[in-house]
């Protein structure tokens, strides 16, 4: 599954990619073929901001799904009728990676985050925490590579 999302409000569509970046530029090429096509037809410029400030881009962080089985004798008995498929009400997952590439984007804010290390001279790669100065860094040794970050956990709570 894709990690990153792209919704187009206007014509109700949602597009799933590989980076936030791509995600990001298909949302801001929506937003001017959408402001390129009512400023050429003369359309309402109310209508024209409800439809830029309806889209959005993103990350997914979880999505449903619905077991398939086939139904009991008793089930197709229930509703007077034979049916092929027995679908479970939808379940709720949640995105258990969160491992952002530094290539990608970095931590807007300074603080502590969980990064993933690879050692330059071994190629090992492990994981640590690190400080990352707002945008810009983590600080690292001058033979390690920070690769990946994500948030710290939330402490435990007793």
């Amino acid at each position: 599954m894709k990690k990153y999302f792209s919704y187009d409000a206007y014509c109700n569509d949602v597009h799933f990619f590989d980076t936030l970046e791509e995600a990001k530029q298909h949302h801001i090429g929506n937003c001017e073929e959408f402001y390129d096509y009512f400023a050429d037809s003369g359309g309402s410029a109310e209508h024209y901001v409800d439809g830029l400030e309806s889209g959005f881009y993103g990350e997914v962080r979880g999505y449903s799904t619905c077991e398939r089985r086939k139904p009991t004798q008793a089930e197709c008995d229930e509703v007077d009728r034979d049916f092929e498929v027995y679908v479970e009400p939808p379940v709720l997952t949640e995105s258990v990676s969160a491992w952002i590439p530094c290539s990608e984007r970095m931590p807007e804010q300074s603080g502590y985050y969980l990064v993933s290390v690879m050692d330059i001279s071994s190629q090992d790669v492990y994981q640590s925490v690190s400080y990352c100065i707002a945008g810009c860094r983590f600080s690292s040794s001058f033979n390690e590579r920070v690769t990946h970050w994500m948030p710290l956990p939330t402490p435990p709570q007793d």
